[in-house]
């Protein structure tokens, strides 16, 4: 039998302006394990996921937990349209969605144990700041919520474009990208390239390593959350 609390998200009400975190991971993350955790906007645990796909660092909601999410956005003043929206949103996926929206540079932490592991922020795909620690999406498949968590902020896609075993993938471009990319990429890749080299920097790959904790993941197997 396996703690739910072993593993923990912890979204919290503040965010990357009221804490004045930059863009460089030693000065964010000593603010971020600095926080006081103990009133949270919402904290995914082993029961609130369906699945973690470990491959792609993708965390999806149950049902319920994405209902329950979307409440306590609600009661907090961040989700203007209601939990009750989200229901209609099947299907849906990526930038604009209302989840998205809410979070919008929200922090959040990953414990472990009882141990901050990492944290980072929520942030869109399309946006412009360069944050070089990790990141935190929220999409919207078949209407549940998914966390995609990428070691830094890699612009223009939706998961982390290396995958488990180190090699560079097909890159998930956000739907309302995909238009620019296309223009960009007829001259020699350009865009393509420049993402590989964002994705396989140093910094990226130092915090993929926290992302990827095997004592997590091993944890996460034994309870069912991920395949063997």
């Amino acid at each position: 039998m396996h703690d739910n609390d072993s593993f923990r998200l912890i979204i919290l009400n503040e965010n990357w302006m009221s804490r004045n975190l930059g863009y460089e991971a030693d000065h964010a993350l000593s603010i971020i394990k600095a926080l006081d955790t103990s009133s949270p906007l919402f904290t995914i645990s082993l029961k609130e996921m369906e699945h973690y796909d470990w491959n792609r660092q993708q965390i999806t909601l149950t049902d319920d937990a994405t209902q329950r999410f979307a409440q306590s956005l609600e009661k907090a003043g961040r989700l203007t349209d209601g939990a009750e929206k989200l229901k209609s949103l099947k299907n849906s996926m990526g930038w604009g969605n209302p989840l998205q929206s809410a979070l919008y540079t929200r922090i959040f932490l990953v414990v472990f144990n009882k141990e901050i592991i990492y944290g980072g922020i929520f942030l869109d795909a399309t946006s412009q700041m360069a944050i070089n620690y990790p990141v935190a999406r929220v999409l919207l498949d078949d209407g549940k919520a998914v966390i995609s968590l990428l070691p830094i902020h890699i612009p223009f896609v939706n998961e982390d474009p290396v995958d488990s075993r180190g090699n560079m993938r097909g890159l998930a471009v956000t739907d309302e990208a995909k238009a620019d990319i296309e223009a960009l990429n007829s001259n020699d890749s350009f865009i393509d390239k420049w993402i590989g080299g964002l994705a396989a920097s140093p910094v990226a790959q130092e915090h993929r390593k926290m992302l990827r904790n095997p004592m997590i993941k091993r944890v996460l197997e034994a309870s069912g959350k991920i395949e063997k």
